[in-house]
């Protein structure tokens, strides 16, 4: 992420401020850009989405296994390992494509959310607004 003294390629740049990942007291409202996410009647989605905010917090650039967020999503439920595979990937497709695309960062061992996301929460910024 940088650019050689010599190197004929124009400088990587940062924009001007960071993403900023605002989420609530107890992850059922989150914003995000433009997009603002209900999560209230969507736990499974919400308890990983704030699994993934703590890891952030206490690891950031670390990756939360799948089975981590399995445990996190559906804390009762015991299922077989391709199953719980295949409710955190369709759990993240979901988180991603309601609006999140460009902080959830996946990779082999699991996901995490981009290095240069700040996360905040939202109570801040609303009374920062008023």
């Amino acid at each position: 992420m940088f650019s050689p003294a010599h190197s004929s390629s124009p400088a990587f740049h940062l924009p001007a401020s960071a993403p900023v990942l605002r989420v609530g007291t107890r992850g059922e409202v989150i914003q995000f850009n433009e997009v603002t996410l209900e999560l209230r009647t969507r736990g499974a989605l919400r308890r990983i989405l704030l699994a993934l905010v703590d890891h952030h917090r206490s690891s950031p650039g670390a990756a939360l296994s799948v089975e981590a967020m399995f445990a996190a999503g559906w804390p009762e439920d015991r299922v077989e390992l391709r199953a719980a595979r295949a409710r955190v990937y369709t759990a993240m497709y979901t988180l991603r494509g309601m609006g999140l695309r460009d902080v959830i960062v996946r990779r082999d061992d699991g996901y995490y959310l981009d290095d240069v996301c700040t996360v905040e929460p939202l109570e801040r910024a609303m009374r920062s607004a008023s």
